[in-house]
């Protein structure tokens, strides 16, 4: 069955819109209307499809006939105008409603002999005064309406028109149609007043918008006033043309033209309004990227529902100044050290970098750390923050609200930085499970909520500090951030983890899904309605994230540090031999435990501290706790010293008188008693010649004149008459002593070898070449 078609009541003049074309009906005719569009040409349209076009919404219909646009001048409706032709509309609205009262009034009590007020009538006084009261009652307008008399001390004070006026308004709303806006008909046109004309001359405006098509529009960023300047030499040029054209009897010299002055610095900022929109006027400055982060659209959906599914990272510089030498190291220099020291740390100040990483959840701050420059550790120092309790942070700054808890993370957003796109970073992210993303270059709306919270805290937290340089040059012209740079790094740090410790997550967020609930209550929330997140494995979490040590292993464990020692039973049933390394994976936040990786080994070994004095510490605590004990008084350190020696010279002293009582020898050998207990020990024994060693004997490698040579490297101006006359072997029956020079075999008949006891001095013996044997080693 096909669908009936409706036939709607149309008054005759209403406006139809169909599609891009205007019609006013005329009249309707069997089975449609009959419509006239603006050129007066005659159409015809069927209900049936007139009725379809208005349910595919392409078709509408004005009872009214277009009247408001044409009585306001274009605008659709009242609202479009400003507040205070408004609130003059709903006056009149009002007094043409009180007319109307007082009309009625006088036909009740007339009945019906006079049928409708007078000016005259209107101009009464006690009848002002009603209007007045009536209008007073009628909200909406915000004036304070007066009859015969007016108060100066009333708030928006208005008369009651005269009576001309009145009656004009009192026929404007009779004349409406009931579905006619009342407004419309009672609003002052003050948007049509004045000469709404073109008052410049038409070549001016020309060379206005050539001038600023050709200059205006580049990265140089031209003022208004530089193209007023260019602009004034086109239009002197032009008027100097037309002078010279003016001459003889042609139609230019019959009618001269006009000449042309130059506009206004206001109408010449107009014509680049009128023509360059903001948006164009900015890509034409500062380039499309610059307008995309500027101008471009953020994203308006919940990209996260768990808390650490999501989080944003980002990296800036703190607009303020800190000292990099840290003040009193030793608590007891001297002056001049300690002046010195101030110019160490005045000449070292410097602007420093801050890490951040936030759950776009509940827009809690889960990770941060202050670097020097940008780094692939700083970012792995906020994601091993990200993904462990805030207790550490709590315990060193005294905060005893609800701790931001430690969650795995999901999914990580970053930008083109250097300390977070990087191969460090990438790798880590990967081991943990988490899905890397990279945001566009100048595209701040892809991460909107860690953008939001940097600016946040340079205007809260770092803009009163002593040292801020400001936002921009011209923020704080005046300060001298050198001169006020008063903090430290720790101390900045210490503020820094207070804020987003304790103060941020208890103010009140405005962003998406929050609706002005504080982080910590978001975070409750989230956690009531959809769990709390799981953390991470914690020896995943020592080898993606934690530091990496290539240590050798002992049957003591491993040793970091020297001295922090790690050891397990199960390190110890391996039996590694000594020396054997091995890759030890700690968590700086946690030195209980390492992650041990030994080659050949399929599981991963967790070691526990032996030293319990370090346990509960983390890796800087470690670190602060050497430097404390190794903090030394320099006059401290002297007066020791000479406590030290004079110890030992008693112990020297009562140690001598004692072998002296005792007729002993001290104990002490000379240089000559131990060359000779040298030769004892040595006789007997076979000697084999290195040829690369120099045969000198231990006097001569003593010998002063000797070691200035530096010739005891074994080298020899003749190393080939030294290889000729040293023997290559010794034979088992020849022995050397090693302590005589060899000499050449002499003439005389050789003696027998006398033999040596032990103790008696050596017999000189007879050396000859020895004779190698063959297969004697």
């Amino acid at each position: 069955m096909m669908g009936e078609a409706f036939s709607y009541s149309v008054p005759v003049g209403a406006e139809m819109v169909v599609g891009p074309d205007v019609y006013h009906h005329q009249g309707t005719y069997e089975g449609g209307y009959k419509l006239l569009d603006t050129q007066g040409v005659s159409h015809y349209l069927p209900y049936a499809d007139f009725t379809s076009l208005l349910k595919s919404g392409n078709a509408s219909l004005d009872l009214a006939g277009g009247r408001s646009r044409k009585r306001l001048g274009g605008f659709e409706t009242v609202k479009s105008l400003n507040k205070t032709q408004q609130r003059i509309a709903a006056f009149n609205h009002a007094c043409a409603l009180a007319v109307r009262k007082e009309d009625n009034e006088i036909a009740r009590q007339t009945q019906g002999r006079k049928e409708t007020v007078s000016i005259r009538y209107l101009q009464h006084p006690e009848v002002r005064d009603r209007i007045a009261d009536f209008v007073n009652s009628y909200s909406g307008h915000g004036f304070t309406a007066f009859g015969s008399t007016i108060s100066s001390q009333a708030k928006h004070p208005r008369s009651v028109p005269k009576g001309r006026t009145l009656m004009r308004l009192y026929e404007a709303l009779s004349g409406l149609m009931d579905i006619e806006d009342r407004l419309e008909a009672f609003v002052p046109l003050d948007h049509l007043k004045g000469n709404r004309g073109n008052r410049l001359h038409w070549l001016v405006y020309q060379l206005a918008c050539s001038t600023i098509k050709e200059i205006g529009l580049n990265t140089r960023q031209l003022t208004v006033a530089n193209l007023k300047d260019q602009l004034e030499v086109k239009i002197d040029d032009y008027n100097k043309f037309a002078a010279a054209r003016v001459s003889g009897d042609s139609d230019f010299a019959r009618r001269p033209p006009e000449k042309l002055s130059l506009p206004a610095h206001a109408t010449l900022r107009q014509i680049i309004r009128a023509h360059v929109s903001p948006t164009e006027l900015f890509v034409a400055h500062h380039g499309i990227h610059e307008a995309r982060n500027k101008f471009g659209r953020g994203s308006t959906d919940i990209r996260a529902l768990l808390f650490n599914e999501f989080i944003e990272i980002d990296e800036g510089r703190l607009d303020v100044l800190i000292n990099a030498v840290v003040d009193g190291v030793s608590p007891k220099l001297g002056a001049k050290a300690r002046a010195k020291l101030k110019e160490k740390a005045a000449a070292a100040q410097q602007r420093y970098a801050i890490v951040l990483a936030i759950c776009v959840a509940t827009k809690l701050v889960v990770g941060w750390a202050i670097t020097e420059n940008p780094n692939a550790e700083a970012t792995l120092q906020v994601l091993r923050m990200a993904t462990r309790s805030k207790e550490l942070e709590a315990r060193q700054y005294g905060y005893t609200g609800p701790i931001i808890p430690g969650a795995a993370v999901g999914r990580v957003m970053t930008d083109g930085g250097t300390g977070v796109r990087n191969t460090v970073v990438k790798n880590a992210l990967l081991g943990m499970g988490t899905m890397s993303m990279d945001a566009r270059s100048y595209a701040a709306t892809d991460k909107p909520n860690v953008e939001r919270v940097i600016g946040s805290m340079t205007s809260r937290l770092i803009n009163p500090l002593p040292g801020s340089t400001g936002r921009s040059p011209s923020h704080k012209a005046g300060h001298d951030a050198v001169a006020d740079t008063l903090l430290d790094l720790p101390s900045l740090y210490a503020l820094v983890s207070i804020y987003f410790l304790e103060e941020y997550p208890n103010l009140p967020h405005r962003g998406l899904g929050l609706g002005g609930r504080t982080p910590l209550q978001m975070l409750e929330e989230v956690q009531r309605i959809r769990g709390a997140t799981p953390p991470p494995d914690a020896a995943r979490r020592r080898l993606q994230l934690g530091m990496h040590f290539n240590v050798s292993a002992s049957h003591e464990g491993v040793t970091l540090f020297q001295h922090l020692s790690y050891n397990c039973d199960e390190l110890q049933k391996l039996d590694l031999a000594p020396g054997t390394k091995v890759d030890a994976y700690l968590d700086p936040d946690d030195l209980e435990v390492v992650t041990i990786a030994v080659q050949g080994h399929k599981p991963l070994i967790n070691a526990a501290l032996q030293t319990t004095a370090y346990a509960g510490l983390t890796l800087p605590e470690f670190r602060d706790l050497g430097i404390y004990m190794r903090e030394i008084d320099p006059r401290r350190t002297e007066y020791d010293h000479d406590y030290v020696m004079e110890a030992r010279r008693k112990r020297n002293g009562i140690l001598e008188r004692k072998f002296a009582e005792a007729n002993r020898s001290t104990g002490f050998a000379s240089l000559e008693k131990v060359k000779k207990d040298c030769e004892n020990v040595f006789r007997g024994t076979r000697h084999v010649h290195d040829p690369h060693r120099n045969d000198r004997t231990l006097d001569e490698l003593l010998d002063p004149e000797v070691i200035l040579e530096g010739d005891l490297v074994g080298t020899s101006a003749e190393p080939a008459a030294q290889d000729a006359a040293a023997p290559a072997l010794a034979a088992p029956d020849e022995i050397s002593e090693p302590n005589t020079k060899v000499k050449k075999p002499s003439k005389k008949k050789a003696s027998p070898t006398s033999q040596t006891l032990a103790g008696d001095q050596p017999v000189s013996t007879k050396l000859s070449r020895p004779v190698q044997k063959k297969g004697f080693i």
